[in-house]
């Protein structure tokens, strides 16, 4: 927030953008924005080289848990509303890249839900 209102952000697509920059340059992988829905408060983006999906190695289900949280509190800033956020993909899952959704924290539950289903985790 303090960042936002220091450098007078307005325009969420450029605060999400200087977002995603810092995220990457803090070596937590490329980040790629794929999909942004201001309206509905949906952002869906990847990141390749995850040094925590790497370093973790093979798992059954995604471990970029730090990243996803930064995302979903970067995200939320942002966005003016306290939002959540899942991993979707995983390299250590053997997927080609991470992908985050963050969301409106009942439609991320909902997507929690049936993922964490799908993987075994519920």
């Amino acid at each position: 927030d303090d960042f936002i209102k220091a450098h007078n952000f307005t325009d969420k697509r450029k605060i999400v953008d200087w977002q995603w920059k810092i995220v990457t340059f803090a070596g937590w992988g490329k980040w790629q924005i794929i999909n942004i829905d201001l309206e509905q408060k949906r952002l869906n983006a990847k990141f390749e080289s995850s040094p925590l999906a790497k370093y973790y190695g093979k798992s059954k289900y995604p471990v970029d848990i730090i990243a996803t949280g930064f995302s979903a509190g970067g995200i939320s800033a942002a966005f003016g509303e306290d939002l959540d956020c899942i991993e979707t993909n995983c390299i250590a899952m053997g997927n080609q890249f991470c992908e985050i959704e963050i969301g409106k924290k009942d439609y991320i539950a909902e997507r929690k839900q049936k993922l964490w289903k799908n993987w075994g985790l519920d």
